[in-house]
């Protein structure tokens, strides 16, 4: 009898044994059933929301170990563990690549829009308006912050620092703490007093966003090179691939000869 069907087997066996193992552990050493309860109503209470990037993460491993899979289906058990190895790591790198650079570009247009943002209010504030009322015309020209900016203005009567930290806690933007510290001291002590400072951090915010972007476009071209080489590697696959499965079988075959 040859030694791969009894390893497969002995496998099977210690991951059965394990499994009923730990299941018994698990059961003897469970909490009574209040116990469960009260920890159950803590978690329920506590628990987050699952995060969307683990869930793509997960699906795009899975979905790159099936068709790693399925490309080599009817080969032997150590190449298929090889190629769904090969998938998962693939598709993980993919899809944590696709959203780094989408981070990257929602970050870009943040920073942008919250730049237009402070720059209307200072205009509107100019023009005689108050601040909630700036705030409420600015936001009309920024899409993305309009949710945030009508966050803000609906706790805008709890008080305005209450309404500012709503801003920053919803703005999500390191680069907006210090845009909303001056809309406070603005409110405080007007415009006037304030005068060119908050188009000058406008400015450094714009600077910000063009050092982001000129960065981008400089890994662009290593994106394109490696989306470029994607052909050549897979025709050196058609190569060299029959080639190494040649070489192992022979390499099998000398060892069960010896």
């Amino acid at each position: 009898m040859k030694a791969g069907p009894l390893l497969l087997a002995a496998a099977g066996l210690g991951l059965a044994a394990g499994a009923w193992v730990l299941m018994a552990v698990k059961l003897l050493s469970s909490p009574s059933r209040q116990d469960r309860a009260k920890e159950t109503g803590k978690k329920s209470r506590t628990r987050k929301p699952p995060d969307p990037r683990s869930t793509r993460e997960t699906a795009a491993v899975l979905a790159g170990m099936a068709g790693m899979l399925l490309l080599g289906w009817g080969g032997s058990p150590w190449v298929l563990a090889l190629l769904a190895t090969l998938g998962g790591a693939v598709g993980l790198g993919l899809t944590r690549m696709m959203a780094r650079l989408k981070e990257g570009s929602d970050r870009a247009a943040g920073i942008r829009e919250l730049t237009v943002l402070f720059e209307a209010v200072e205009l509107y504030m100019r023009a005689g308006y108050a601040l909630p009322q700036a705030m409420r015309a600015a936001a009309l020209l920024t899409p993305r912050l309009r949710k945030a900016v009508g966050e803000c203005l609906a706790c805008w009567p709890a008080g305005p620092r209450r309404a500012l930290e709503v801003l920053r806690q919803n703005l999500n933007i390191p680069e907006a703490e210090i845009l909303v510290s001056l809309l406070g001291q603005v409110d405080r002590v007007g415009l006037k007093n304030l005068e060119g400072v908050m188009q000058r951090e406008a400015y450094n915010l714009e600077r910000l966003r063009q050092l982001a972007m000129e960065v981008n476009i400089a890994r662009r071209p290593l994106y394109f090179t490696l989306y470029r080489a994607l052909p050549l590697a897979a025709a050196v696959g058609l190569i060299v691939g029959p080639l190494l499965y040649r070489v192992a079988g022979v390499l099998k075959d000398a060892i069960f000869f010896f």
